[in-house]
């Protein structure tokens, strides 16, 4: 039977994965197909000027510093307010991913 703090530790440990593949990959790969693909534009301006100067490569290190950081906070946050970074990063993953979903959709209809 699993403790208290087993259960949270699986909890927090699935919320960072949601984070992970919301916020992290499925984040990228969308972005890199839409903008590779002409079909859409990066919105954040210093993102769209290092993909102008470097290319699509830029995604994925942009997002890996940036969960690095976010990582960083978790660890610095006491419990048990440390899940808010991995829940915070789920939400806004799945809610960025759902607008350029839509986004996409209704550029290629």
């Amino acid at each position: 039977m699993a403790t208290h703090e087993g259960a949270r530790t699986d909890l927090t440990s699935g919320i960072w994965a949601i984070a992970l593949v919301a916020f992290g990959a499925f984040d990228v790969a969308l972005t890199a197909a839409a903008v590779g693909t002409g079909v859409a534009a990066e919105a954040h301006p210093v993102v769209r000027a290092a993909i102008q100067q470097f290319g699509l490569v830029v995604l994925p290190v942009w997002k890996a510093v940036l969960l690095a950081g976010f990582y960083a906070l978790y660890r610095a946050t006491p419990r048990p307010y440390d899940v808010g970074v991995p829940l915070g990063l789920a939400i806004a993953g799945v809610g960025v991913g759902i607008w350029n979903v839509a986004v996409v959709v209704f550029a290629i209809a």
